[in-house]
């Protein structure tokens, strides 16, 4: 039945005038047991002044007691004093108020004071989920205030707590006293770890458990203290505070203290500052921000310390004192509507050892970009703007030489034809503007015209062709001749070209897996001597023959080099799928010219006699436990290796393996260069791994040796994770020199590291 009411707790005045209505006619039923129903008269029920129902219970629900407030409350029994005005229910009690439930197997009601009190089997949950298991419970008739007694409790997240005591302070907050909290399941009767505090505050608003004077426990061993500790509960938004600190030792810059704080002005805006105090270098401040938009998403980094200047093996220089170092960084999308968006890139430093002296970064150049584009997949057309940037960070870069590109301009659309051979044209514009403080400089525009089609016949030969005319633009200034002139001025180059490639898969279908073999052949005809001495190679820098490019119509990246001539390429690849190890993919082939083209196909491209070297590539993969890459490049004379890259994967318990071996040859980096890494964990338990890495040189006279060797244990378990690794870099730049560290670091689950 449904009444309104101004509180909950006028539940009792509707049982009372529901029954005073009843016995006006019927006379009232008291009953203890529904076995022995006993009728009374009307006097007798006056004089009595007890009122209650039969076993059967009394279902209020959906009582209307204030706006947006609903209660209910269920029992076996209910009995009901109009003397003093308590309420007594029994019986598997339920009581529900503002998505607050309190249950019992007896609940008493004081309607005068506006208390609770319930007892044996107590549980109440809160309005974010959180159980609490009491023997006894004293709250008012809204549970906002009130006390109960030796707790258990659970989190959203099956974390447990427990407290002789818990105050209720408001509606969504509360005091435990002699408490401790854990993650952990509990095992032989403990817990692995705990935090213990006599002053614990849960706040479900504010998303977070704080303690203070608190002591870590390690089977039921204090272990740690902490005058004040927090962290946040399963339904936790997030939150500004100090997050978890770190410290340790570093040759570079001696000791260090890091303390991170997170602050969160808005819920789509945040900062981190992650002050790290060093003996040596002094302060070294690092700040985050990350904003997200409506219609797009920045992120920001900045960081900067203020050492001692230092020459470039890092030695202090006497009477310079101090020189600020530092870096930026930010990375951003947005969304401009009608299939615009824009984008930005950027990294930039002071100084080419700054980020690997403090860990920042390990690149040897950095790249800036910002870029506009417009992508449309119904008509196949595509608008790309770019502004770019370099810094190089290796000793040898001269910063007066680094190029700034402004701007580089990619636009194109595809015209379908269709018809019997699917033709299709394209037409494709490709404009830059390249400029250098010192040194060549180039501005560009490149069109190309290209005309497609395909087909496959009935026997399943597939063919491919392309005709394309390109016409390049250049206006250059200060670019180096072979005479030892400079070269100044504008010329326009034309290239013709057409492609036609077959190629015919064939299939057998086993019991297990299917065979897929396709010979592809592919004939390129172009004229001789496109290249000319007078345009810089800004964007054609690597120029090798590879197992992904030889089936393409250039195998020179970029637009400033082309391939000329007439050459074919041919070869050989096989899919095998649905084998019992995975699918195996296998491609082997070569290419072949009618003139050979020295002046820009050297022999460390692989590309420099007619005949080229062979190329080819083994892989398994879609296998649950291994997977395995093998990647070469032979020496069409003597088969010898000119380049052999060989990744492996394996995850079967208790190993997991990731290894691999790089050699190019000396051609290619002036002394032949072998380099072999792995790195691999044993799991000696379900608890306890085995952690080891290593890299190193194994056929370069000038840095053989290791690059980086290191190793360690682990510890994982439900409500922890631990690690302790020894690491030593062998690498020397400058002022970075070469450091082994020692690294311990533990997590306890939902408190941090």
């Amino acid at each position: 039945m449904k009444l309104n009411s101004n509180n909950f707790l006028h539940i009792t005045g509707v049982l009372l005038c529901t029954t005073i209505l009843t016995s006006m006619f019927v006379g009232v039923v008291y009953a203890e047991d529904s076995k022995k129903v006993k009728t009374k008269s009307k006097t007798e029920k006056q004089k009595d002044n007890q009122i209650s129902e039969s076993k059967k219970g009394v279902n209020i629900k959906n009582l209307n007691v204030a706006p947006s407030k609903m209660a209910s409350l269920e029992a076996g029994n209910l009995y009901y004093d109009t003397k003093t005005k308590v309420l007594t229910a029994t019986n598997k009690v339920d009581v529900r108020y503002n998505d607050k439930q309190l249950q019992a197997e007896k609940i008493v009601y004081d309607r005068d004071a506006k208390e609770i009190t319930a007892e044996t089997g107590v549980v109440f949950k809160s309005a974010e989920g959180t159980s609490f298991k009491a023997s006894e419970i004293v709250t008012n008739d809204t549970f906002t205030h009130g006390v109960l007694k030796d707790v258990d409790g659970k989190l959203d997240d099956d974390s447990i707590f427990h407290a002789e005591r818990v105050r209720i302070l408001g509606p969504r907050k509360y005091n435990l006293s002699n408490a401790y909290y854990s993650p952990c399941k509990l095992c032989e009767g403990k817990y692995l770890w705990k935090v213990k505090s006599d002053k614990i505050v849960y706040d479900e608003e504010d998303g977070r458990v704080y303690y203070r004077d608190a002591t870590i426990d390690f089977l039921d061993i204090p272990v740690g203290y902490t005058p004040y500790i927090s962290h946040p509960t399963p339904f936790a938004q997030s939150k500004s505070g100090f997050l978890t600190p770190s410290f340790g030792s570093s040759s570079e810059y001696g000791n260090f203290l890091e303390v991170p704080y997170y602050y969160q002005p808005q819920s789509n805006l945040d900062f981190t500052f992650r002050p790290k105090f060093t003996t040596i270098d002094g302060p070294l401040v690092q700040t985050e921000m990350r904003h997200l938009l409506y219609d797009g998403y920045y992120e920001l980094k900045v960081s900067g310390v203020y050492p001692e200047e230092q020459d470039e093996f890092g030695t202090p220089i006497a009477g310079h004192g101090r020189k600020f170092r530092g870096h930026i960084e930010g990375f951003g999308n947005y969304d401009l509507g009608d299939d615009w968006k824009a984008a930005f890139d950027a990294k930039r430093t002071t100084d080419d050892t700054y980020l690997r002296r403090y860990g920042l970064g390990f690149s040897d150049i950095l790249t800036s970009e910002i870029r506009a584009e417009r992508f449309k997949d119904k008509d196949r057309n595509y608008f790309v703007a770019k502004a770019l940037s370099f810094q190089g960070l290796r000793q040898s870069d001269d910063p007066d030489k680094s190029p700034y590109v402004l701007p580089l301009i990619e636009t194109g659309k595809t015209y379908l034809l269709g018809g019997k051979y699917n033709q299709m044209i394209n037409l494709d514009l490709n404009t830059m503007v390249l400029k250098r403080s010192e040194g060549s400089e180039s501005n560009r525009v490149i069109g190309n015209l290209g005309w497609n089609a395909n087909h496959t016949s009935m026997g399943g030969h597939m063919f491919n062709l392309d005709l394309l005319s390109r016409f390049d633009y250049y206006n250059v200034d200060e670019v180096p001749q072979p005479n030892g002139q400079i070269y100044q001025g504008s010329f326009v180059r034309a290239i013709p070209e057409a492609s036609l490639s077959w190629e015919y898969p064939l299939m057998n279908q086993f019991e297990d897996y299917n065979l897929i073999v396709s010979p592809v052949v592919m004939a390129v005809v172009s004229p001789n001597g496109n290249n000319d001495s007078r345009i810089p190679n800004e964007d054609s820098q690597n120029i090798e023959l590879y197992e992904y490019n030889l089936f393409q119509d250039n195998h020179i990246s970029g637009f400033d080099i082309v391939e000329s001539g007439t050459r074919f390429n041919y070869g050989l690849r096989s899919v095998i799928n649905g084998a019992s190890f995975g699918d195996i993919g296998i491609l082997f082939g070569q290419n072949y010219r009618l003139q050979e083209d020295p002046e820009v196909l050297s022999a460390q491209t692989g590309m420099s006699d007619k005949f080229s070297d062979y190329v080819g590539r083994f892989s398994i993969y879609n296998n649950e436990h291994f997977f395995t890459n093998y990647r070469f490049r032979l020496d069409k004379d003597n088969l010898k290796f000119k380049r052999n890259e060989a990744g492996f994967a394996l995850n079967y318990s208790p190993v997991y393996i990731d290894t691999g071996y790089t050699f190019l040859d000396s051609l290619a980096t002036n002394g032949d260069r072998q380099e072999v890494y792995t790195n691999a964990t044993f799991n000696v338990t379900n608890q306890w791994s085995v952690l080891s890495r290593a890299r190193r040189n194994l056929d370069n006279d000038q840095d053989s040796g290791w690059v980086m060797i290191g190793g360690g244990l682990s510890y994982t378990q439900d409500c922890i994770t631990g690690t302790f690794e020894v690491n030593r870099n062998f690498t020397r730049d400058r002022d970075v020199e070469p450091t082994t560290e020692f690294l311990f670091k533990i997590n306890l689950a939902n408190i941090g590291s």
